[in-house]
């Protein structure tokens, strides 16, 4: 349930009962439950971020298709999965738009990102081709993740 926090759990040897108040009215209810699994720290840290990368209205990070949906996608080719929408810029684990908020999912869009990064790099031309032509384009794939 959204907008609920718990305020109150209920059982002798196992949970039966939760209370759940309602924060915008104040209300409890309880409801039955033999389990509960709380979401701590889902807030997404990203004021730090450029206006660059886009962002949706919670501040999680719009990647992929995401971007071009939100009408933030300004290449030609299609963004990949984990790209913001700076070019060579990603995010990966709970600080990205829509991905289950877990630390092994998190682990695993990491593994991804880098994979990505290494695909960018190689579909930019190589990183002497750029410096020698313009040292100013360096090499550019970062990644963007929550702090701790």
């Amino acid at each position: 349930r959204f907008g609920v926090e718990v305020a109150a759990v209920h059982g002798d040897v196992s949970l039966e009962a939760i209370d759940l108040r309602n924060r915008a009215t104040g209300e409890t209810t309880q409801v039955d439950s033999g389990g509960l699994f709380l979401f701590i720290g889902a807030d997404a840290q990203t004021a730090w971020l450029p206006a660059e990368i886009a962002l949706d209205r919670q501040g999680f990070v719009l990647t992929g298709s995401e971007m071009r949906a939100a009408g933030r996608w300004t290449l030609e080719r299609d963004p990949y999965l984990l790209e913001t929408s700076v070019p060579g810029i990603f995010a990966c684990g709970d600080v990205r738009y829509g991905p289950v908020k877990r630390v092994a999912a998190a682990v695993g869009e990491g593994s991804m990102a880098i994979a990505f990064v290494h695909q960018y790099l190689k579909d930019s031309g190589s990183a002497e081709t750029r410096t020698a032509a313009d040292p100013s384009k360096g090499v550019r794939g970062a990644l963007i993740g929550e702090p701790g």
